[in-house]
């Protein structure tokens, strides 16, 4: 499985961000985390990220997570967890070109954290 990371202020809600993506693909209203499948490995969600959690594979480091601190405030972790690349990083710019996308947020791209519109340039022939 791959990820995206997306860091947003304290304030977003994973509910948002399902409501953003709700307005192109059917979510599974059944499951907690927004959730697309589209058939076979064509699937894809979104989760609240815990950095307490050491089994996930994002570890910051002190000055990343100042950094962050610095940039957003408060802030919530989300990941965008796939199998398919092309739905994963097609959420994953649904939600930089939302209207979320107006306040402070970064998402990770070769573990570089960028600014929607950066992170929407890097995307756009991928």
């Amino acid at each position: 499985m791959n990820e995206v990371y997306i860091a947003t202020p304290a304030d977003v809600t994973l509910e948002m961000i399902g409501d953003v993506l709700r307005r192109r693909w059917r979510l599974d209203d059944a499951l907690a985390q927004p959730s697309v499948d589209l058939g076979g490995s064509r699937w894809a969600y979104v989760a609240e990220f815990d950095e307490r959690d050491r089994e996930d594979p994002l570890l910051l480091t002190p000055d990343e997570r100042e950094a962050l601190t610095r940039r957003l405030g408060s802030y919530r972790l989300f990941s965008v967890r796939y199998a398919s690349p092309t739905l994963g990083r097609d959420m994953a710019r649904t939600i930089a070109s939302s209207e979320l996308a107006e306040g402070p947020m970064l998402l990770d791209h070769d573990d570089t954290f960028l600014s929607p519109r950066e992170f929407l340039e890097r995307t756009a022939d991928e």
